[in-house]
């Protein structure tokens, strides 16, 4: 057989991503992660059209548009919370912890897993309002955007936490939602507002700030 430069390219890529985590390597040949990575942004495009096609009717109806990132990351959060969940019922998960590979490698690697697989279809929904916007405003579109990225970041880690401890996916991922977003979104806009309320700062900056650190904070405890 011919060995091409592509094959040669594949096979180096293969080595690295071993060298770095097999865990992760494991995960980017899945079928899970392809999905993620084709099938979100095809459906965040489809919406965009959707939502282009709505305003011509209401022009308040671009606003919708900025609920599709959270819905993604209500997605991201449940398989976060079922991680696991097919070795552990399946028997083999205490199997991958008796293997050389130390335990932090099988969480790190699923924990990538789902911040690359939900990656792309983040990203173009921020990037397609931003094009498309008419109603709302930059600063509007940079604050729903760091908080949705800081979330995104920082979810799989609390979701994981969830899943290790074994608990239903559903409970799990109640927790998720809870530790990894409502608890940063509700300090930070009290932080936030008892600031400005004190005359300390002004701006939407500072609640973004908070929920930011608030994540990376929940995000290292988990």
């Amino acid at each position: 057989r011919v060995v091409t430069l592509r094959d040669e390219r594949r096979r180096f890529r293969k080595r690295r991503w071993l060298d770095i985590n097999p865990v992760l390597w494991l995960e980017s040949i899945g079928p899970a992660l392809s999905w993620l990575r084709l099938g979100l942004p095809l459906l965040v495009i489809l919406l965009f059209l959707l939502s282009l096609w709505g305003r011509s009717e209401e022009r308040d109806f671009e606003y919708l548009m900025m609920l599709v990132s959270p819905a993604l990351l209500l997605v991201q959060a449940l398989l976060a919370a079922g991680s696991f969940r097919r070795e552990i019922e399946e028997g083999t998960f205490e199997i991958l912890l008796v293997t050389p590979l130390p335990p932090e490698y099988l969480v790190s690697g699923r924990r990538w897993a789902l911040i690359f697989g939900m990656g792309p279809g983040l990203i173009l929904s921020e990037l397609l309002i931003l094009i498309g916007k008419d109603q709302v405003e930059t600063w509007e579109w940079s604050l729903h955007a760091s908080l949705v990225f800081s979330t995104w970041l920082t979810l799989p880690w609390v979701g994981i936490r969830c899943a290790m401890r074994r608990l239903h996916p559903i409970p799990g991922w109640v927790l998720t939602v809870a530790w990894g977003a409502l608890a940063p979104a509700m300090l930070g806009g009290f932080g936030a507002g008892w600031l400005s309320s004190m005359g300390f700062v002004r701006g939407g900056n500072v609640r973004a700030a908070f929920w930011f650190g608030l994540c990376a904070v929940l995000a290292q405890w988990a």
